[in-house]
C-alpha cells in the first residue's frame, strides 16, 4: 500500500495541472424579465468560471442585505462548479494512476478521495471568498436581486494546485508517520522474546 500511495501522489503532482478540464455549463437561471442582462441566462465568460445567484426582495426593503444575499447565492453556485472541477482533476490522475499501473487500486482510491476532499475544502474557502462580484441587477417585474460572480480559471487553477501539493504533503506525512510507526511496531515484537 505505502509504494501504491508513494507512487500516486508523485504521478497526482505531476498530472493534476493537466487534468483540470472545463465544466460543463451550468443549467441557465430563467426570468421573466425582458430586459434581463446576457449573463442572467448565460454566465459563461471566457477564462472564467462564473456564478449567478438571486435574492427576493426583502420585507424590510433592504437593498445591501438583498445584494448579500444575491452575492453569496452566486458564489455558491461558483463554490459548485469549482468542486465539479476539482473533482474531475482528481478522477482523470487517479485513473491515469491506476492505468499505469499504481499497485492497489483501492489504496489508490482512498488516498485520492482524502486529497480530493481536502483540497476541494480549502479551495472553495480560498476561491468563494476571492471572487469578484462582476455586475449586480435588480428585476423591475418583481424586485428580484441578480448577482454575477467570477473567478479566473488561472487562479482557480493555481490554488488547486497549491491546494493540493500542500494536502500531498500531509498525505505524505501521513503515511511516514503510520510507516515509522509500523517499523517501531516490527523492532518492539522483534525485541521482545517469544513465547
Amino acid at each position: 500500500m505505502k509504494v501504491a500511495s508513494v507512487l500516486f501522489l508523485a504521478v497526482m503532482a505531476a498530472v493534476l495541472p493537466a487534468c483540470a478540464s472545463k465544466v460543463a455549463p451550468s443549467a441557465t437561471t430563467a426570468t421573466a424579465a425582458s430586459n434581463a442582462p446576457a449573463w442572467v441566462d448565460n454566465p459563461e465568460l471566457e477564462g472564467h468560471l462564473t456564478g449567478v445567484g438571486s435574492a427576493t426582495k426583502n420585507p424590510l426593503g433592504d437593498k445591501s442585505m438583498q445584494r448579500n444575499a444575491a452575492v453569496a447565492d452566486a458564489r455558491a453556485d461558483l463554490a459548485k462548479k469549482v468542486n465539479a472541477r476539482v473533482k474531475n482533476a482528481f478522477e482523470k490522475a487517479t485513473i491515469q494512476v491506476t492505468e499505469a499501473g499504481g499497485g492497489n487500486a483501492q489504496a489508490v482510491s482512498d488516498v485520492a478521495s482524502r486529497i480530493m476532499r481536502d483540497t476541494t475544502q480549502v479551495l472553495t474557502d480560498q476561491n468563494v471568498s476571492g471572487t469578484l462580484v462582476r455586475q449586480t441587477w435588480t428585476d423591475p417585474a418583481d424586485s428580484t436581486m441578480w448577482a454575477y460572480v467570477v473567478a479566473s480559471k488561472e487562479s482557480v487553477d493555481q490554488a488547486m494546485r497549491e491546494a493540493a501539493k500542500a494536502q500531498i504533503q500531509k498525505e505524505i506525512a501521513r503515511g511516514n508517520a503510520s510507516l515509522d510507526d509500523s517499523i517501531k511496531k516490527l523492532d518492539s515484537a522483534l525485541a521482545s522474546p517469544q513465547n
